[in-house]
């Protein structure tokens, strides 16, 4: 059906008319769900294609399968992953011959869906035409393990014996690998290896893969499209050909309006608290969740709040024996709530469930602690929010708002209130080892009415960001040298002429290059030492209108080696300023044009040659006589540097020093802000893991940058050099090494990124990182990578 899709924005945040999916259904591999049919003649055995949408909640998971079980005659083809550390699998055990393909990216996204296609094709004279897997409407290439299947062999799929979604054979145990998490729009297409172009498109405001309206395709014999429409039959080919399947294990409560076009908000599993060694235990979607120790942990939502939202909370085992808590609210972003504290909450509040809003800033905890007496196994909690209006209440089941008040009337006096915080995430924190509770953010259809003017926890109630494609503004271009002269195209959805371009030589020991169109083209600066700015011809010789242009320097253009240029749009509503001024060794304060407070400061005297440099200042720093370097140093202080004055909207202050306002010298000075959806400066403190901490973005990134504050280089990772998760490739902007992949460092997700790797560089054990972080696509549109 084709209604206005509240994912897809066209210009000025007005919507595209586009395809809509309603609904989803959840799949529980506590449950053995899936769906089955055995046909009663063959199809096409050799081709055929599979296509489906899919939210992923668990590390492993059939969604397709066909065969006997492997402990009978390891006779069975499955497609799916079968670990947190595989790809996407599409594999056979078939005596005496077996095939796989598996993708290198590892697919470990919680938060958002993305779409899976397999074209499978086994008269191609071409082994690696075979098996091709798509994610996302582009081939992976990029493979850990490529045995092809023999040409014209034919396999389960299509064949008189059961055909599963969510599982991936039949035997005595009933199936394996059952599928953990959602899925939409399933396909399967007998005697056909289609393109992803048959069930999307790229949006051409946007940039992302979305789904399309599918018309016109021939299912062959036994091919099915399952939209899950009816709840009481997911299994129901809606495809016209009648190949309905069965469900097992499935319930009319896991149909969903949760989809891939109204993304809705779960608990994340990579958000956990502590980060290491959670013992929560997340299922039914990630709504439900049990600890398993007598341990208090936490864990965070994926969507951050936005204007007036309303959740339930219902309890799933008894809490008025002792030890037992559980401590629901919400919390400022970026909150990571210590050890210590975790006792502090059961301890205080043992055998009740209370609301709380917990702010760091000043080291202290303030909850709200209403009287709520004792609550019973089965009740229902209502949490309204109205974020403008700093208040929070809560009822259980449909009684009276509990400490008074009514969120409808929002002068009224409510249960909590709040102020001068961010709000963040809604928290869930249990103690004892059966504390249990299920949560509806609105894809369950809420137990009782909401109060009016609040919202459901979803993609299409986030706001619409200010920057709908971040490839507009900001774009890494990846190309290769020619020794002569040439010009480098952006490859982003969008175009424009960048103000500041940084390159570095990936292949090679060569100093960074930063350009701005202020200074004007061929005058360079390097993150890497304190030299003054040089004139080089032959490096970038133009801001070209998509990209840029070089002359034959070797730092930019050596013949047949690889680089990397990051491109940034000069304006206030991409939050970037560049500014050229002359120092005048007396403290005053200089201009800029971003019209909000910066959040990141960057300057360079562009004559001097000695330390100290770069001066860096950041917001997650602990003030305004803070500053980092370009180099391998902690942050330090000086009371001269910025004259110890935080920004403002209009002006930065400069005091009486050489490094930034050494009289008659001139300077360049690179300022940002943070805009929504589209750049984010933050800091985060390490835990020596690798289940690290997760940073909240609100967008999937394009660029991370890293600083550890007690030591150590900067690090900068990015998607087109590291085109799926793990990240492994990094340079150093206070290195002129070339760059190294030997490590493995995080994550990119659809809100954020997740810290994988354990070097002090990224993830010391309690250290201090600041970080600066790039947009490809606004968490509202993302997919998951």
């Amino acid at each position: 059906m084709v209604f206005q899709n509240n994912l897809l924005m066209g210009a000025a945040g007005q919507s595209d008319a586009a395809y809509t999916i309603d609904q989803s259904c959840r799949f529980n591999n506590d449950d053995s769900a899936y769906l089955y049919r055995t046909p009663g003649s063959s199809g096409n055995r050799k081709t055929w294609t599979f296509s489906t949408w899919l939210k992923k909640c668990n590390s492993q998971g059939a969604l397709l399968g066909s065969g006997e079980d492997h402990t009978v005659n390891n006779n069975y083809i499955w497609i799916g992953w079968h670990g947190a550390t595989n790809g996407l699998s599409v594999q056979c055990y078939n005596t005496p011959e077996s095939f796989h393909v598996q993708t290198s990216a590892l697919a470990r996204d919680p938060s958002a869906w993305f779409h899976v296609v397999v074209a499978f094709d086994t008269t191609q004279s071409t082994a690696s035409n075979r098996v091709k897997i798509f994610i996302n409407g582009s081939q992976e290439t990029s493979l850990s393990a490529t045995t092809y299947p023999s040409e014209d062999e034919e396999f389960q799929i299509n064949h008189t014996e059961m055909q599963m979604v969510g599982s991936n054979y039949e035997g005595p145990s009933g199936g394996g690998y059952y599928w953990d998490g959602y899925l939409a729009e399933t396909y399967l297409i007998d005697g056909t290896a289609l393109t992803p172009s048959s069930f999307g498109e790229t949006n051409s405001t946007t940039g992302q893969w979305v789904p399309i309206e599918v018309a016109g395709l021939t299912y062959g014999t036994n091919g099915f499209r399952f939209s899950y429409e009816d709840s009481s039959a997911f299994g129901d080919d809606t495809s016209g050909e009648g190949n309905d399947y069965t469900s097992s294990g499935l319930a009319a409560a896991d149909q969903v309006t949760d989809s891939p076009t109204d993304n809705f908000c779960t608990w994340n599993t990579v958000n956990r608290q502590p980060a290491s060694g959670n013992t929560l235990v997340l299922s039914e979607g990630n709504l439900e969740l049990v600890n398993g120790t007598y341990e208090t942990h936490s864990i965070l939502s994926t969507h951050r709040l936005h204007g007036k939202q309303y959740m339930e909370i219902k309890l799933l085992s008894s809490i008025n024996s002792a030890g037992t808590s559980h401590n629901i609210g919400v919390v400022e972003e970026g909150t990571i709530i210590p050890a210590a504290n975790f006792a502090y909450y059961s301890d205080t509040f043992s055998g009740m469930l209370f609301p709380f809003l917990v702010s760091y800033s000043d080291g202290v905890a303030d909850p709200a602690e209403p009287d709520y007496g004792t609550l019973a196994n089965g009740d229902t909690l209502g949490f309204a929010i109205s974020e403008d209006d700093g208040k929070f209440w809560c009822r259980i089941d449909d009684g009276d708002w509990l400490g008074g008040g009514d969120p409808e009337t929002t002068s009224s006096t409510p249960t909590g209130t709040f102020s001068n915080i961010t709000i963040g995430q809604w928290i869930d924190t249990v103690h004892g080892p059966t504390d249990k509770n299920t949560s509806d953010f609105g894809q369950l259809g809420y137990a009782y009415t909401a109060p009016s003017g609040y919202e459901t926890v979803s993609s299409a109630n986030l706001d619409d960001p200010t920057i709908a494609d971040p490839s507009g503004s900001f774009q890494t271009t990846l190309y290769t040298g020619d020794g002569s002269t040439q010009s480098i195209d952006q490859g982003g959805n969008s175009t424009f002429e960048p103000d500041l371009v940084w390159i570095k030589n990936r292949d090679a020991a060569d100093n960074h290059c930063w350009f701005d169109s202020v200074r004007g083209a061929t005058k360079l600066l390097s993150s890497n030492n304190t030299d003054a700015e040089s004139t080089d011809a032959d490096t970038l010789t133009a801001f070209d209108s998509d990209g840029f242009s070089l002359g034959d320097d070797d730092k930019v253009n050596t013949d047949t080696e690889k680089y990397v240029g990051w491109q940034w749009l000069e304006s206030a509503t991409p939050g970037c300023d560049i500014v050229i001024d002359t120092g005048t060794g007396s403290a005053h304060t200089i201009s800029h044009s971003l019209g909000v407070t910066p959040e990141l400061i960057i300057r360079k005297d562009r004559t001097a040659t000695a330390d100290p440099g770069w001066i860096i200042w950041h917001t997650s720093l602990p003030g305004a006589n803070y500053y980092l370097n370009f180099d391998t140093g902690a942050e330090d202080t000086s009371v001269n540097y910025w004259n110890n004055t935080l920004p403002t909207s209009s002006v930065f202050s400069v005091g009486a020093s050489n490094g930034t306002n050494q009289n008659t010298k001139t300077f360049v000075t690179y300022l940002f802000a943070g805009v929504e959806g589209f750049s984010k400066f933050g800091k985060y403190t390490g835990n020596a893991s690798a289940d690290g901490p997760f940073v909240w973005c609100g967008f999937r990134p394009a660029v991370v940058i890293i600083k550890n504050t007690s030591a150590e280089n900067w690090a900068i990772h990015d998607t087109q050099r590291s085109p799926y998760n793990v990240v492994v490739a990094r340079l150093e902007p206070s290195a002129n090494d070339a760059e190294a992949t030997n490590l493995t460092v995080l994550d990119f997700l659809s809100n954020g990124f997740k810290i994988r790797g354990t070097d002090t560089m990224w993830n010391g054990d309690g250290t201090g990182y600041v970080y600066m972080a790039w947009a490809e696509t606004p968490f509202k549109t993302a997919t998951a990578r």
